[in-house]
């Protein structure tokens, strides 16, 4: 059963995480094109692309994992892993492509990575369980029980909350 489905950076493909694997899907024919097999059950993943969206790296936030797995998409090996103190909640790649954002609900807390580095350049607090994640040019919207924290990228701070329900789990931002 597929856990969550992410669309390509390009829109050409879609990727389904399920329990052990990734299924890659050719959105225009409905076809499967590949499956990768995976160590452990992926609850979430965020997509890195070039400036010509053709996709670098996939992360991955795996069960039992406190942090993320990196795995080169050329290659669909794990080339990395990154610990942390507290299990992940949530991912996702900047809309510039120079930031990975990881929520931990176990912490409290919104993590940043430089890309491609993956150097720690920075955390926010943001009480209330952080979970899902999606990134705008501007701002971070985490998923907290009752609101959306919006998290100023450049400025590493919460902003400000905004009511949305009891536990918001999924969020998708249109621009």
């Amino acid at each position: 059963t597929a856990r969550n489905i992410y669309i390509t950076p390009d829109s050409t493909r879609m990727i389904a995480a399920a329990d052990r694997k990734l299924t890659v899907i050719n959105i225009r024919s409905e076809k499967v094109e590949f499956e990768i097999p995976v160590d452990g059950v992926v609850e979430g993943v965020a997509i890195e692309s070039d400036k010509h969206m053709v996709i670098q790296r996939l992360f991955l936030q795996v069960a039992g994992l406190n942090g993320f797995e990196v795995m080169d998409y050329a290659s669909r090996k794990v080339t990395g892993k990154t610990v942390l103190p507290a299990a992940t909640s949530g991912l996702a790649v900047s809309p510039d492509q120079k930031t990975l954002w990881v929520s931990s609900s176990a912490s409290d807390s919104v993590a940043a990575f430089s890309l491609p580095e993956l150097k720690k350049v920075g955390a926010v607090t943001v009480e209330h369980g952080p979970a899902s994640i999606a990134c705008s040019a501007s701002a971070c919207y985490v998923g907290c029980a009752g609101a959306l924290s919006v998290i100023d990228r450049q400025g590493m701070k919460e902003l400000r909350r905004i009511p949305a329900g009891a536990s918001p789990g999924r969020i998708l931002l249109v621009e």
